[in-house]
Order: structure tokens, then C-alpha cells, then sequence
């Protein structure tokens, strides 16, 4: 009788986490539950981040290397618990798992016994939304960070490249080169035309131009191949009238990876010119 009762209130829980309308007379002014995911009952929020466009490192292992950064709409919401009873750790990060699945997602990365988080990822068409939730204090709070990222455009411009630059301090660019070389193709002149605008627009504006490859090939050539290409670039902008001054440009080779290199989705996540403000 007692395990039907049990399973009655999860059940019940489910379906108040479900049903809990957005926002609550206790909240701090100005924060709001990401979308797709209401809070717990009986939490409310103490403190949040809501930007245009940010970045998060989403953990995907339980070091604090191994890592998926997604950059997009961003929101962080604190939560404390304030009436009733609080979730357990496992109960909260299962409820969160119960949601990422009902919208159609899947948990990439899941802790409920040392470290009591969950990093989950849903994806829909070109979109991707990202999801991390750390449990504090025995499940009396917990932090939510919501991301929902769009597949990379080369069709980027100078106004989405100089908000990046703000918001994060960095933007990843998908710069083409020719296989093994430090050409830049024709379908990547565009990108340049939108960071010479750039530079052109923000005459104080200085920037570290850095070029990363995936891990195919042997560590010492990807390494020399980065650096050429970030060259590459700089003296794309410097042909353009950029002042040489106001631009470095160094190589990482495959030594700071963005996404998992067994993929080949990962590999071209890897292969980037970042733009690093200064």
C-alpha cells in the first residue's frame, strides 16, 4: 500500500512540475522561467541571466574538461526552495530527465550520485536547445541553464559578430580553407567582408585572430596549419586596410577542442578561426 502511495505522489509531482505556471510574486524582478522548462513546486527564483546571446560550457563528463559549448539565447535562473517539500537531489535531476525527454531530447550526461547534475541536449531541425541543471543544499536549490543554439551560418555578419564580442568575448567562425592548406575559399570571402566592416565600424576594436583544427593528422602539422591560417586571415583583413596593429593571430592546433572529435560533426566544429576581443 505504502509503494502505491509513493508512486501516486511522484506521479502527482510529475504533473505539478508539469502544470506549474510561469512566474511567481516571490521572484526576483525580471526573471522568468527558460522556455520548456517550468520550475519545481514550491521553488521560486532568487536570481537570473537573460541574454540575446551568451555561451556555456555544458558538462559532459565528470571532469571539468570535457565539455559542449553552445552559444545562443541564454538563460540562468538560480532557484531556492520556499514552501511545501523540498525535491531530493535524485528526484530533482529525474524530474529534468522526464523533461528533456518529453520534448523529444535525450540526456547526454547524467550525475545523481557524487557531482548532482544533468547536462541534455534537444534538437529540432537545424536548432538545438541545450540544458543543464546543478542541484545545491540537499535539493533546497538548484540552477537551471537554458541555451538554445542555431546551426552556424556563413551568412554571418559584422553586427552578430560585434554583439558575440561583447556578450562572450569570442565568436567562432566557419572560415573554409582549402584541404591541408591555408588558402581561403571562395565561399568563405564573405565572412571576411563582414569582420573587415567589422574592424572598419569599430575603429578601437583589437582582436587575437586564432585558428584551430580537428585531431586528424599529427599533432605538430595541425599545429603549423592553425597558425598559418590564422596568418592567412589576418592578412586577408590587412589587404582589406585593416591596420596590422590592432590584430595578432596565433595557432592552437587541435589543443582546445569544442565538441568530440569521433564525430564528424565534431571535427567541423573544431576546424574554426575564432575572433578573440582584446
Amino acid at each position: 500500500m505504502k509503494t502505491f502511495v509513493s508512486s501516486v505522489l511522484f506521479v502527482c509531482a510529475l504533473c505539478l512540475f508539469a502544470l506549474t505556471a510561469l512566474g511567481d510574486p516571490l521572484d526576483t524582478e525580471g526573471c522568468v522561467d527558460p522556455p520548456q522548462f517550468n520550475r519545481l513546486p514550491g521553488y521560486v527564483i532568487n536570481n537570473c541571466e537573460i541574454n540575446d546571446f551568451n555561451a556555456f560550457d555544458f558538462p559532459m563528463a565528470g571532469d571539468e574538461t570535457t565539455v559542449q559549448r553552445a552559444e545562443g539565447k541564454f538563460w540562468k535562473v538560480d532557484y531556492y526552495f520556499h514552501e511545501g517539500k523540498a525535491a531530493s537531489y535524485v528526484g530533482l535531476l529525474h524530474n529534468f530527465k522526464n523533461a528533456v525527454e518529453k520534448a523529444g531530447g535525450k540526456v547526454v550526461y547524467l550525475d545523481d550520485k557524487d557531482m548532482m547534475r544533468l547536462t541534455g541536449k534537444i534538437s529540432k531541425g537545424a536548432a538545438e536547445t541545450w540544458v543543464h541543471v546543478a542541484g545545491r543544499d540537499d535539493g533546497a536549490g538548484y540552477t537551471l541553464v537554458v541555451v538554445q543554439k542555431e546551426a552556424m551560418k556563413q551568412e554571418i555578419t559584422s553586427n552578430i559578430m560585434l554583439d558575440s564580442l561583447n556578450a562572450t568575448g569570442h565568436i567562432a567562425l566557419a572560415i573554409n580553407f582549402d584541404t591541408g592548406k591555408a588558402t581561403i575559399k571562395d565561399d568563405s570571402k564573405p565572412i571576411i567582408e563582414q569582420m573587415v566592416d567589422l574592424m572598419k565600424s569599430n575603429a578601437g576594436l583589437k582582436v587575437e585572430i586564432q585558428g584551430h583544427t580537428d585531431n586528424v593528422g599529427k599533432s605538430d602539422a595541425n599545429q603549423k596549419l592553425s597558425e598559418e591560417r590564422a596568418a592567412s586571415v589576418k592578412k586577408a583583413l590587412v589587404d582589406n586596410g585593416i591596420d596590422a596593429a590592432r590584430m595578432s593571430a596565433v595557432g592552437y592546433g587541435d589543443t582546445k577542442p569544442v565538441a568530440d572529435n569521433k564525430t564528424d560533426e565534431g571535427k567541423a566544429q573544431n576546424r574554426r578561426v575564432e575572433l578573440v576581443k582584446k
